[in-house]
């Protein structure tokens, strides 16, 4: 996807913006909206378009990387200049650490858009698919509540499909090897921009969609 020029001193210059979140509990604590979360928000133009769709709707991304989530805020903040986003969020964590920001049972949807496949099977243990990760997933997802994957890699696909075997509370509602050739699932889906120059590259699209069962 081409490398991102690092930016000095990125994560010290975080909390200068009003769409980087501290503490996710805290905000939380005080309501019980519908909230949805995207772990590798990248540039963040994904869940931009769905707080603006959505504007009842809480939205956190999480980014491990200081200077992408430096330039996503960016992004979020020049939006505001035609109108404000008040129900959009960004955290520079790690995923491993999600239990510790979203308490249990709190997270209405988790999308995993386009991750890192991590094709060499040494490094299996990073996929976002790895059953380490949907457990937890599983602790913050509301009963019910889903995952929305999609990958342009039919290996991280086939990979995520054996992964979801493992949990009897996983259900499977959507799966497809090429989500451009389904109309009725197109009719809501939000592109990421990896999405839109994949498409235009004639890639396939595959997507699983996951629902939590107690």
């Amino acid at each position: 996807m081409g490398r991102v020029r690092t930016i000095k001193n990125a994560r010290e210059l975080l909390p200068q913006f009003k769409h980087f979140c501290n503490d996710a509990k805290l905000t939380l604590a005080k309501q019980n909206p519908i909230i949805k979360i995207e772990i590798g928000c990248g540039k963040g133009i994904f869940l931009l378009t769905h707080a603006t769709h959505s504007p009842q709707t809480h939205f956190y991304g999480v980014e491990i990387i200081p200077t992408i989530i430096y330039k996503a805020l960016n992004k979020i903040q020049q939006s505001e200049l035609a109108r404000p986003i008040n129900n959009l969020w960004l955290l520079n964590i790690d995923a491993n650490d999600l239990t510790k920001w979203f308490k249990p049972e709190s997270i209405d949807t988790i999308y995993l858009n386009f991750s890192d496949p991590w094709p060499k099977s040494r490094h299996e243990k990073y996929r976002l698919t790895h059953q380490h990760f949907l457990k937890i997933y599983l602790q913050i997802l509301k009963n019910k509540g889903v995952i929305e994957i999609k990958t342009d890699q039919p290996s991280l696909y086939t990979y995520t499909l054996a992964q979801i075997k493992l949990f009897k509370n996983l259900r499977l509602i959507y799966q497809t090897e090429n989500l451009y050739q389904d109309q009725n699932a197109l009719i809501n889906n939000i592109p990421t921009e990896y999405e839109t120059k994949f498409v235009q590259q004639g890639k396939p699209i595959y997507q699983i969609k996951l629902q939590k069962l107690n």
